[in-house]
């Protein structure tokens, strides 16, 4: 009588043969962990060893076994494919979300992400969090009350799961957002929070060139403070965060090795601190770089006429 493994290793193996790896990956250990269940501890089952073959050219012992052993090792079996089929799934539905937010289609976005709203997944609330701080910036209406709204869904993100860049990236984003409708005092006091996010980030996922930008600016806007805001500073925290004009430009040319020409304020940005540290004349290369850039975001306008403006300086 032919063994359970032989049979159901035959028949799948015969019916995935041309299935993508993944799958093929998850029954070879789901078949594994099969072998493991039924034909270990040879003294709970009775009946001759056979030596068998399976359709991979792998040699194996087999012995008789119960029912409720073959189960249970289905069972593992199944798990595994329907455990990959998931995150396979899953996979594909936030790449489909985030193809419609790089596309600006926010209304279709809104409509998909309002069926997610039960779901405690940290990946589908920081897409919230992220769709709705860019319909508060389209309306023009920042308040408290609709910044809290995009923060609170960070930070029931960041409680879920405390290691995604993402999620890290923007709690940074968005914990300024909030603070700065709240006040000066409260936006200057969380300056050290907002950089341990964008800094968290950044160890999380070394290549996420949108958080090394974020971070630099977080250093070129507190070397740019003005004395004012700078008592406030000090005492509010005791002291000003260091903070530098070469730590800024080190975070953006680092995003910018990550993904070059893709975002267009970045390589302004270059242009700017290189201005800004008496160098002209990579200032100018970068800033001529920007006028070449095509407009894929609201803000890539504004920050050409800015690359504009400093060039005419410059000259």
């Amino acid at each position: 009588t032919p063994s359970f493994h032989a049979y159901i290793s035959n028949k799948i193996c015969i019916r995935y043969r041309h299935e993508m790896m993944g799958y093929r990956i998850c029954l070879r250990r789901g078949l594994s962990r099969l072998r493991d269940v039924l034909y270990t501890r040879r003294s709970s089952y009775n009946g001759a060893s056979i030596r068998r073959q399976c359709c991979n050219g792998e040699e194996y012992t087999t012995h008789q076994h119960s029912p409720h052993h073959a189960a249970t090792a289905a069972v593992f079996l199944l798990s595994s494919v329907f455990t990959y089929s998931y995150a396979k799934s899953k996979h594909d539905n936030l790449k489909h979300l985030d193809e419609l937010y790089d596309a600006n289609e926010f209304e279709r976005l809104k409509d998909e992400l309002e069926a997610l709203t039960e779901e405690k997944d940290p990946e589908v609330l920081w897409r919230r969090a992220r769709l709705l701080w860019e319909l508060i910036k389209l309306s023009g209406k920042k308040t408290v009350e609709n910044t809290k709204e995009a923060y609170s869904l960070i930070e029931q993100a960041l409680i879920l799961e405390d290691n995604n860049s993402d999620v890290h990236r923007w709690a940074g984003i968005l914990s300024n957002a909030y603070n700065e409708q709240v006040g000066l005092r409260a936006q200057i006091g969380n300056l050290m929070t907002m950089k341990y996010h964008l800094t968290r980030a950044t160890e999380l996922n070394n290549n996420d060139a949108s958080a090394w930008t974020l971070l630099g600016i977080w250093h070129y806007e507190l070397t740019e403070m003005t004395w004012y805001q700078r008592k406030l500073a000090n005492t509010f925290l005791g002291s000003v965060p260091e903070a530098s004009y070469e730590e800024a430009l080190e975070c953006f040319l680092r995003a910018e090795r990550i993904a070059p020409g893709n975002w267009n304020r970045n390589v302004f940005l270059i242009g700017k601190v290189y201005y800004r540290l008496g160098n002209t004349e990579e200032a100018r290369k970068y800033l001529k770089i920007v006028l070449t850039l095509p407009h894929t975001i609201r803000d890539d306008k504004e920050i050409e006429e800015e690359a504009k403006k400093l060039l005419d300086k410059i000259d």
